[in-house]
Parts: structure tokens; sequence; C-alpha cells
């Protein structure tokens, strides 16, 4: 959601872009926790409750679990299973055996989804200045160490040398797991860091514009309005894991900070809020300019997308079976860079 010959001097790209809630992280309402109707005198609004039941500092589910976000203790050795059945075997035995309730597709396809990512960062990035990645939500770090592994190991030397990477976490117990992930590689240390902050509030992107509760994409085109961004989220939700059974809540309002919150994107709406964000479409609807689009984009199926910039045979089993490529038919991938209209 785009050319094969994308260029930029800033590329971020952004996971579970649905999550965009410019709320303080440092003050969130504790009685959201239990109530969104009314605390107090005042009403409570959902993003709130989620805000809160997410990242309050004392209660919310990236801030209470340090283990929130599964890693695995090695990678899954592909080519060593015979097919799908020993796969999901394989599986099952490493939730059974964690207190995690999902993995995500970057953890159990280690390190090779990440260097998907990484093959295309570098060729939609302008390489001939120096290279700076933005991540927002990082999880475990896991993403941000395989793609600077495989940018030091592929790239020019002085693309790795000149790299800054830059992970925007809100919560502080991730953050600090990040950084122990990434610094097992000592090179990496010095190029990376994390900004413990909400990607959404306008003040942590250095601009010098009032705050006003706004969208991510807003900030970001404000921020970095020639930015090359990657996304990637579900287009719907599978079930999750716990002790190796499905533990989904009924209701978002269940989960009190014992569960993570999230929603499927819709991927025309995203494209839509990108090219609204970047102002063209605003233009067009005023009829101020007849000025062409600003982000040329695309959007892959994950297949689609690691057959194009990925290293297929490295999760193929030995019958064939690749379930990176068979079984995430549930999630996307977004690419969106600008146009020469880009100022």
């Amino acid at each position: 959601m785009l050319s094969r010959t994308l260029t930029t001097k800033t590329l971020p790209f952004i996971f579970n872009v649905v999550d965009l809630i410019a709320v303080n992280p440092c003050q969130p309402p504790l009685k959201a926790l239990f109530s969104t109707h009314i605390v107090g005198d005042k009403p409570v609004l959902v993003r709130d409750f989620i805000h809160s039941a997410l990242y309050h500092p004392k209660h919310g589910y990236f801030s209470q679990r340090s283990r929130s976000v599964g890693v695995l203790d090695a990678a899954i050795k592909f080519n060593q299973l015979q097919g799908r059945k020993a796969y999901m075997k394989h599986v099952d035995k490493i939730y059974k055996q964690s207190e995690i309730s999902w993995f995500t597709p970057v953890e159990l396809f280690k390190p090779w989804y990440a260097h998907g990512i990484a093959e295309a960062i570098m060729r939609t990035a302008n390489l001939s200045v120096p290279l700076k990645i933005y991540e927002i939500g990082g999880g475990s770090g896991t993403c941000a160490k395989g793609v600077m592994d495989y940018i030091m190991l592929n790239a020019p030397e002085r693309v790795y040398n000149n790299m800054t990477y830059i992970s925007v976490e809100i919560s502080p117990s991730l953050a600090e797991i990040q950084k122990e992930t990434v610094g097992q590689v000592s090179s990496h240390s010095s190029k990376f860091r994390v900004e413990c902050r909400d990607a959404a509030d306008r003040a942590g992107w250095e601009i010098l514009q009032s705050l006003n509760m706004q969208k991510l994409l807003e900030v970001l085109h404000d921020a970095l309005p020639k930015m090359s961004l990657i996304a990637s989220d579900f287009t719907f939700l599978p079930d999750v894991k716990k002790d190796g059974s499905s533990t989904d809540y009924g209701n978002y309002l269940d989960a009190k900070g014992d569960a993570d919150i999230f929603f499927p994107t819709d991927f025309l709406l995203l494209e839509r809020m990108d090219h609204y964000c970047s102002g063209w479409l605003k233009m067009q609807k005023d009829k101020s300019s007849k000025q062409g689009k600003k982000r040329r984009t695309l959007t892959l199926d994950t297949s689609s997308f690691m057959e194009e910039f990925g290293l297929p045979t490295k999760t193929r089993t030995k019958d064939g079976y690749n379930p990176l490529l068979d079984d995430f038919k549930n999630t996307k991938f977004y690419l969106s860079v600008p146009t020469h209209n880009t100022k």
C-alpha cells in the first residue's frame, strides 16, 4: 500500500498500526481499568480504557508482565521438520512450555521474517544518505536485531556504520528487553536506542507544534513527510493460546491488565488514511490543488511480501510445507513511499 525503486532519507516501519492512542502514558486513568462508563463526574473513553489496561504503570498488561511478548530460546529449524503435522506439534510444545499467550510471526520465523523486512528497507531507502529506521512497538527487539544483522551482512559497510535504529516503545519493561536483545551483537549497541514514549504524542517527534489527542499517521506525516513506511498487521484475528488451549475473552472490557487488546486492520482504510494524512485527499476534497498523489502505495499479503523480499526456502519443511507462506493468510504488509510531489 509501489514500484520497486523507491527512495527516501528516513524510513520508519510500524506494526499494529491500529493501536493509535494519543494519551499521556505517565498519567492514564487508573479507574478506567474497571469501567468504560462514568468515573466520578467524567465519562471514560474506550481508548482511555484500552490505554490504561495495556500501559498503566502498575496494572497494565505490558507494564506488569516482563514476558508479555514471547521470545523463543532458539530459532525453529524448519528443514528438520517433516511437514505441517510436525511443525504444529513443535509449536504446540513451545506454547505448553511457555507462559506466553502467543508468539508473533517475527519471533516464530526468526531471523527470516526480520530479514525480509530488512531487504524491503534496503530496496526502498536512499542508501546514499545515512539510514535512519524508526520501529514503533518493537516487542522483544527480535525484529530490530534481525534487521540490523541483515544490513550489517548485506549492505555496503558505510550503510551499516552510519545507520541509526530507533525503537519507539511505550512500555518500560519491553524497552529494557529490546536493549538486551539488540545488545547481543556489540556493534549494534552504538547504532540502536530506545525512546520510551507514546509514538502518537506529537511532542516526541521534536517538531514545534502544539499537541492536539492526534492519530499516529498524522503525527508521522507532520514529523517525517518524506518517510518510507512499512506496516504489517492482521487482517483478521486468530485464536490465541495459553497452555496449549485458546483463552480469548468474549469482550475487551474483561481484559483488565491480564491480556493484550488489539484489532485487525482494514488495509484499504489504512491506505486512504495515509493519503489523507499526507494532505493529498484533503486537497482533492477542497479542490485546492490538481497536484498528484504524495504517496506511492502497495498492499501485499505476507506470502507475496516474503516471496518478493525474503528467503522463503528457509522456512520450508522437508515435504515442502511452508508455514510462513501457507498459514499466515490473515496478515498483510503495507508499503508507502513519497512521490516527487512531496516537498
